[in-house]
């Protein structure tokens, strides 16, 4: 394909599948809960939700969370 600066340059997005995301191996983390189960918030720009503890000791829980 020819690059030409005069016109736009168009992304084809498509739905992510598990078949189009398999040769790139798995996604860490489930799906988010939004039943109160866990910490989560969810709105049409992005969401945040709680997916594992890490206990390091008596320094505190530090958690990492997943994200969309």
């Amino acid at each position: 394909m020819k690059f030409n600066s005069s016109q736009p340059n168009l992304i084809d997005i498509r739905p992510l599948t598990v078949e189009k995301f398999r040769p790139y191996g798995w996604p860490l983390g489930k799906s988010i809960r939004l039943d109160g189960s866990i910490p989560a918030c969810s709105n049409v720009e992005i969401d945040f939700w709680q997916e594992h503890l890490f206990d390091h000791g008596t320094g505190g829980r530090p958690n990492a969370m997943g994200h969309l």
